[in-house]
């Protein structure tokens, strides 16, 4: 974990200017002059909906509680054990579960989708933020479980048979239970039927594939066509490193996500909208 946020640490230092050498050399936005750049920002594109969403974050986090507040910055932070202990006594002061996910835990994993989205975030900062979320999840779990509160929607992910890459397909997953879905997670190499028979019995809203391989994309084509063979109205979702929007659309999924935040974007938007198979 160290390692990882020291070399976050020093991509940030050198995108900001830093470098082993004498005279400072900035990069990314902050290094281009306006006018140089047809008076639109980095590259001629503005940075209007970047201030917008400053904005928001700003607006929110003056109604915020400052114990809301602390357990945000916990997430943002990647303090996870900071985060629990937080969550803890966000209950032990009579807050609620709810509460405490809608204005504490899954706030800032909408920013961290967005700062991924600007290029300020990678991968290791998704993850490390998902993972401190997860901690205070996890203080949550037993109670929401004994009040049996009602998530967002029921999701089964899994990667396809042959296939035994997983970390694309778990940082979908955490960030999805981040946004307040319950993520049946079913691992890799798995079987057309048992994906079927899991999103069958657990009354999945969505089914979300992964590959890594050229050779185990034909079992997306499989699942899907083994879900309308059945007669199953579960929308199907796909992604991975060889996997395209095209590709997703030819067997006929119901969508792709490049990334983590796209597709929670994308499952929000088939559940809001009951998109069936």
């Amino acid at each position: 974990m160290e390692n990882v946020r020291a070399a976050i640490e020093a991509v940030k230092s050198f995108r900001a200017g830093e470098r082993p050498y004498a005279g400072q050399v900035l990069s990314g936005p902050e290094g281009v002059a306006m006018e140089s750049a047809g008076g639109k920002g980095f590259m001629g594109m503005g940075f209007a909906e970047d201030a917008e969403k400053d904005k928001a974050r700003e607006t929110a986090a003056i109604g915020r509680a400052p114990l809301m507040q602390q357990i945000y910055d916990s997430v943002m932070q990647f303090e996870g054990e900071q985060c629990a202990e937080l969550v803890a006594r966000a209950l032990e002061e009579g807050n609620s579960p709810n509460t405490i996910l809608d204005e504490g835990l899954i706030p800032p994993m909408g920013e961290v989708g967005d700062l991924f989205a600007t290029g300020e975030f990678f991968v290791p900062e998704m993850l490390m933020a998902a993972r401190a979320m997860k901690k205070g999840v996890e203080i949550l779990r037993p109670i929401i479980i004994a009040t049996k509160a009602e998530p967002k929607g029921i999701i089964v992910t899994a990667t396809v048979f042959g296939d035994l890459h997983d970390i694309g397909k778990n940082l979908v997953g955490m960030m999805l239970e981040g946004a307040g879905f319950k993520v049946i997670d079913l691992g890799v190499n798995v079987k057309a039927e048992m994906i079927i028979e899991t999103a069958r019995k657990v009354g999945a809203d969505v089914i979300g594939l992964s590959a890594l391989l050229t050779t185990t994309m034909p079992f997306m084509k499989l699942i899907v066509a083994q879900i309308k063979k059945e007669g199953l109205t579960i929308p199907v979702i796909c992604g991975g490193a060889p996997v395209s929007r095209e590709f997703a659309a030819e067997i006929g999924a119901n969508g792709y996500g490049d990334n983590a935040p796209e597709a929670v974007d994308l499952v929000k938007r088939l559940i809001a909208e009951k998109v069936t198979a």
